[in-house]
């Protein structure tokens, strides 16, 4: 069962905001037939600004509640994303996972990935400052070290309707299969169209 704290609604605006700047493009514009899967993809917004950037991306979504499947999404998995043993590997994992359960995640994700396929996560920014996961996942020749880090510059809201934030700086960390070079880092400025309109009032 998803914990409710675990539950991000990622808004329009900064899911297609976030996919102007994912490194995967050219990849998925030189692939035939790319692939994407959305790990936890709850009401379809991470599918949906995809396939609004790439008509031609073929998207699946798994969701352990039961929720119908977004219009715009080609494939639907009902259960949890762990267990999912799909007959073919994807281009693209993209996605907002639970942060509790983020590093299984991200080590399932990449065995669901393509060589070079990218894995691209909306995490906390605290998910980079962990000894354990340094010990796990970034020490130096380990191949789950990240190679990029788009930190947010502005704290995102994840209410719906509201552009209260919750505190915590984020960012879009980005895996490739096979990579193991060291890890770029960089900023993103997205704003809020609703806080802007509240600042207007």
């Amino acid at each position: 069962m998803t914990n409710p704290r675990d539950v991000k609604y990622t808004k329009p605006y900064l899911a297609e905001g976030l996919l102007e700047y994912l490194p995967a493009t050219q990849m998925l514009y030189d692939t035939n037939a790319p692939t994407m899967l959305d790990p936890g993809a709850g009401s379809g917004v991470w599918g949906q600004a995809a396939k609004k950037r790439w008509p031609f991306l073929d998207v699946t979504g798994v969701e352990t509640r039961q929720l119908a499947r977004p219009s715009c999404y080609d494939g639907w998995v009902q259960g949890d994303y762990r267990l999912y043993r799909p007959a073919f590997q994807y281009d693209l994992v993209l996605g907002n996972p639970p942060f509790s359960i983020a590093e299984q995640i991200i080590r399932h994700s990449m065995e669901l990935l393509v060589p070079g396929g990218y894995l691209c996560l909306l995490l906390r920014l605290g998910f980079l400052a962990s000894e354990k996961r340094y010990v796990s996942m970034y020490r130096e020749g380990y191949k789950l070290r990240p190679a990029l880090v788009q930190i947010l510059s502005l704290r995102p809201s994840f209410i719906e309707g509201s552009s209260d934030n919750d505190m915590t700086e984020y960012a879009m960390l980005t895996w490739r299969k096979g990579y193991t070079g060291r890890t770029e880092v960089d900023w993103l400025y997205i704003p809020d169209p609703e806080r802007s309109r509240s600042a207007r009032r």
